[in-house]
């Protein structure tokens, strides 16, 4: 296999928390299991050189992208990819042992079926020009928006959802799915991008995932980080640890309020949905960082700014 599809989006959604080396070694990897039209052989040493990396890095780039069988490393799309090319390839093999098209044997048939082209195509040809005017190519142009635009194609809306999934399932802490939904889909209605998004939200995890144990239950809810905009902060912030974070800020630390103040019931639904009762826990349980962040609505409320 001389040539395999590859489509960019699709690979930086996969690919957006790798290091520059774990790149560079799934797009060998890649390459080399299309070439030999096989899964990846079982000998990492063999294959570290093959590839030209570390085993060290080979073995964890085996480990989240491939599934080691009988045959060796295999990845489902691998495999459907070099299914449809060779099945394809078989075919015409075929085509080409029968001297290629079958000829039509039947004089009248031939006719038939040059006059059935020439009405196709007759019916398929479009004017120049429609009313006088000059036919435009913006009117393709503005079809081709339509894929992208998610107000105008439900299959558009069906991957921004699917985006939406893909980028909660990265967040480190998986509670309030509904809430979190929304705040990522509301990001991305307001034209935050996807692939930038679930970048930010992969190393987010990345860092928390250094954290002590008794640290990580300073993560927010997924709410609340994409709500407050915790993907655009800086990256070494994330990287000092919850406490030694605190310890560093300058601000007093946050405690947690056991009485709700009066109205909270409008800042939760806004905040974490309509269904934050079933999502959320009760008020004294709250994180004290979600409850400043009920706390601000509110005053912002009375504001009239919300």
């Amino acid at each position: 296999m001389h040539h395999y599809p590859f489509h960019p989006g699709d690979y930086l959604l996969d690919t957006a928390h790798l290091e520059p080396l774990h790149d560079l070694c799934y797009r060998r990897a890649l390459d080399l299991y299309y070439v030999s039209e096989a899964p990846l052989p079982d000998e990492k040493q063999l294959l570290s050189k093959r590839l030209r990396v570390a085993e060290q890095v080979l073995a964890e780039v085996l480990k989240e992208f491939f599934t080691l069988t009988e045959k060796g490393w295999e990845q489902a799309k691998c495999e459907r990819v070099l299914a449809k090319y060779q099945a394809t390839s078989k075919a015409r093999q075929i085509a080409g042992s029968q001297g290629g098209r079958g000829k039509i044997k039947d004089p009248q048939s031939k006719q038939k079926q040059l006059l059935g082209n020439s009405l196709a195509n007759a019916a398929n040809h479009k004017p120049i020009t429609n009313n006088q005017k000059p036919i435009s190519l913006a009117s393709d142009e503005a079809e081709n928006d339509l894929a992208l635009n998610p107000d105008g194609d439900g299959d558009s809306k069906k991957k921004k959802g699917a985006l939406a999934l893909e980028i909660y399932a990265a967040y480190p802490r998986k509670v309030a799915r509904d809430a979190a939904l929304k705040a990522i889909q509301k990001r991305l209605d307001q034209g935050m991008d996807a692939l930038e998004l679930l970048a930010a939200t992969r190393n987010y995890a990345a860092a928390t995932a250094r954290w002590e144990v008794g640290d990580r239950q300073f993560i927010p809810y997924p709410a609340s980080w994409f709500n407050d905009g915790g993907f655009a902060d800086d990256p070494r912030e994330w990287n000092r640890g919850a406490v030694e974070a605190v310890k560093k800020s300058s601000a007093p630390p946050l405690t947690v309020i056991p009485e709700a103040p009066a109205g909270y019931e409008a800042a939760m639904a806004w905040l974490w949905g309509d269904e934050w009762q079933a999502t959320m826990p009760a008020w004294a349980n709250m994180l004290a960082s979600d409850q400043r962040q009920v706390r601000e609505w509110l005053a912002k409320q009375q504001e009239g700014a919300v």
